[in-house]
């Protein structure tokens, strides 16, 4: 790849176009092995890293969106969520799965009134749009946020209501 040259230093190598393919199918192989190393061994803050890197060429990848919302929310990050979430929400409007995701962030975060809005927008969305098949699915994902909605807003109103003995 280097020829040295007395009192001249190194230059390039002439390659022929053989030698080119050859030399490019090696980077190849050393590249992918390197990013599956990087991949296995990647942890969240990486992953991050390159999530918010994606973003920054595209920052409306709809993918890349919901994975930074996931990722932040697995990392106890809700409201930091909740940003990615709304903005998935404004280039994709009543996408299902992103008002799920958005509900139980805002559940996260104690937002019980945002998050019951948000779940009748996907019940209306699922009711007008949804073929009868999707339909039933969708019902399910609802109801199981809507039981989740109500009983942390049971647990919560128990722990407000408990009677305080007095002396």
């Amino acid at each position: 790849l280097v020829v040295a040259e007395d009192q001249r230093g190194f230059r390039a190598s002439p390659l022929s176009v053989p030698d080119l393919m050859d030399l490019t199918q090696t980077r190849i192989e050393i590249e992918s092995l390197a990013l599956r190393r990087a991949i296995r061994n990647g942890d969240d803050a990486w992953r991050e890293f390159l999530a918010r890197r994606a973003l920054r060429f595209n920052p409306d990848d709809l993918n890349v969106l919901m994975e930074m919302a996931a990722m932040l929310q697995a990392t106890n990050r809700p409201a930091e969520a909740l940003d990615f979430l709304t903005a998935h929400e404004r280039l994709a409007p009543g996408d299902h799965h992103g008002l799920v995701q958005q509900g139980r962030v805002l559940m996260d975060l104690g937002r019980l009134a945002e998050a019951e809005a948000v779940t009748r927008v996907l019940f209306k969305s699922a009711m007008s749009m949804a073929p009868p098949s999707t339909l039933h699915q969708l019902f399910g994902r609802y109801s199981h946020m809507h039981n989740i909605l109500y009983s942390f807003a049971f647990s919560m109103m128990q722990s407000i209501s408990r009677p305080v003995l007095s002396r």
